[in-house]
């Protein structure tokens, strides 16, 4: 059970990330579909849930596509769904606990609450869900420098051109 969550929480988190990536650097994308979700600079849970129709539709395409190609049984799915809405309300939380995932894992495994609300602030940086791994591959993942915590993402800089 543990090898099927795992696995299908990191197949749905790379399949949303490159059309995440893709609203934030289309102009007309970003403004007619995504902004909604970024319409409040700092983060409570409820942010999971405000968006547009097309941006939650991409999320639950991508949520559909992972179970589909996995072919997880009904309680691994049931599983899954109950762990993918956990995280993504503790990402949204605004709340950096001492106990989230994000400061459980190893440092820079996932980016959390702090990562997220970086993103939101800044908007081109921490485009992942949950995992860090392809936005360090990319260059969007960035610790203050000097910092041996998360919370540093509150005064990160922003990623040069």
């Amino acid at each position: 059970l543990m090898g099927n969550i795992s696995m299908s929480i990191f197949v749905y988190d790379f399949l949303f990330y490159f059309p995440h990536l893709i609203m934030h650097r289309n102009r007309y994308l970003f403004k007619h579909v995504h902004s909604k979700h970024h319409s409040r600079e700092r983060l409570c849970s409820v942010e999971v849930v405000r968006h547009s129709f097309i941006d939650g539709t991409l999320q639950v395409v991508a949520n559909i596509v992972t179970l589909n190609l996995l072919g997880l049984d009904a309680f691994s799915r049931m599983v899954h769904n109950i762990v993918v809405t956990f995280l993504l309300t503790e990402t949204h939380s605004g709340y950096d606990f001492p106990w989230a995932i994000h400061n459980i894992l190893p440092e820079g495994v996932m980016g959390g609450a702090p990562a997220h609300e970086a993103h939101h602030r800044y908007g081109n940086l921490a485009y992942h869900q949950f995992f860090t791994y392809i936005d360090n591959y990319f260059g969007y993942y960035y610790y203050l420098a000097g910092s041996s915590n998360s919370s540093s993402w509150l005064s990160v800089e922003t990623p040069k051109k």
